[in-house]
């Protein structure tokens, strides 16, 4: 960059080091040990995508000319949601905003908050990305550190303590990601609850929310608070990871301030048609669950030498960690031909752990797993 033009970057972004594990994932994968390789990366549905949502997908692009813009209130999808969460919540086409994946999500909610006197409280270890964007925005994030001495589970009262008039947003991921615990839907409320007495919004990230009861995720509570952010993606547990479909559910004057900042068109008319046609097809997430929770049990069973922390049997990451501590763990899985996340990328992990996802198969993992450690 010529000095000319150095004065017309934010001064903060100069000192910024992004952080994220999303650049290491392909190494081993676009090297020639491919096809040995047992991929336990990036946090998708190990079962692939729903035969309704492959349907839809060989259709899609005969209902979407490609030189046509997408219908801009995407009310289709909109509509095929509210149906969808009508067992939990009584929503309506405005309370829900799209955009391209629960990332997207969050930027958009960040470009509304974040500024350099934003503060944001989470909990670490927790996704690595929104950190990020925190941060990139200049704002500051700040949490409230998970003791591995208790497997990384979360304290609700303690969270609560460290509350205060510094913050004006709380971010919580539920499932968490790379622990793949649940937080109880009463426990999110009594943050909610505390936060709104403080004049604090909530966002509740639930892009693994699919692998948890529709009746703990926080859209629930959608009727009752008005601070309150609610974010779910396609990318998990409906296998659409590549479609980068989300949304967010907000009530009340949130949802004005988010409109207000949204592009228009985030995603595309054939994605959108294809997240729809996924909503029918409960059953797929259902059985993917299932087959997680019997694959997630049989690993855990298989590394009792192994530390692990507290996770949710049907979600498919967990955080394993290498008794050594001087051992740089992923390196030394990579050399196994397994590929995961190292928790040198996750605040308050560090090279001894690993995040590491259910592969649809589970007997080469425990195979490798067991005679490499």
């Amino acid at each position: 960059m010529s000095k000319g033009n150095a004065h017309r970057i934010k001064p903060h972004l100069y000192r910024f080091e992004r952080l994220s594990y999303v650049k290491t994932t392909n190494i081993l994968a676009n090297s020639k040990q491919e096809k040995t390789i047992i991929d336990c990366s990036l946090g998708t549905n190990p079962f692939g995508s729903s035969s309704l949502a492959a349907k839809a997908a060989r259709h899609a692009f005969d209902h979407f000319p490609l030189d046509k813009y997408p219908d801009p209130s995407y009310s289709q999808l909109k509509n095929a949601l509210v149906k969808f969460w009508q067992p939990q919540a009584a929503l309506d086409e405005n309370d829900i905003i799209i955009g391209p994946g629960s990332s997207g999500l969050l930027e958009k909610i960040n470009k509304v908050f974040i500024d350099n006197t934003t503060h944001v409280l989470g909990y670490c270890p927790q996704f690595s990305e929104y950190i990020t964007d925190v941060e990139a925005c200049g704002g500051h994030y700040h949490y409230v550190s998970l003791s591995a001495d208790h497997r990384f589970a979360f304290d609700v009262e303690k969270f609560i303590e460290a509350m205060d008039s510094r913050f004006s947003l709380i971010y919580l991921d539920n499932p968490n990601n790379p622990t793949g615990q649940i937080l109880p839907l009463n426990h999110i409320e009594d943050i909610v609850s505390h936060a709104q007495k403080k004049n604090i919004a909530v966002v509740v990230d639930e892009a693994y929310g699919d692998f948890m009861d529709q009746e703990n995720s926080s859209i629930k509570l959608s009727d009752h608070y008005n601070n309150l952010i609610t974010v779910r993606s396609f990318s998990k547990g409906s296998g659409l990871a590549n479609l980068r479909v989300g949304y967010a559910v907000i009530k009340g004057p949130l949802n004005d301030f988010i409109k207000k900042i949204d592009m228009p068109f985030p995603i595309s008319g054939p994605s959108a048609y294809i997240a729809a046609a996924s909503l029918q097809d409960t059953a797929f997430i259902q059985q993917s669950r299932l087959k997680i929770k019997e694959s997630k049990k049989r690993l855990l069973e298989h590394c009792q030498s192994l530390f692990s922390s507290q996770t949710a049997a049907e979600v498919p990451i967990l955080v394993l960690g290498h008794p050594d501590p001087a051992v740089d763990f992923a390196d030394f899985l990579s050399k196994q031909g397994i590929l995961c996340e190292s928790g040198k990328y996750f605040r308050n992990l560090g090279p001894q752990y690993v995040r590491i996802r259910i592969p649809t198969h589970i007997d080469p993992l425990l195979e490798r797993l067991c005679s490499a450690v």
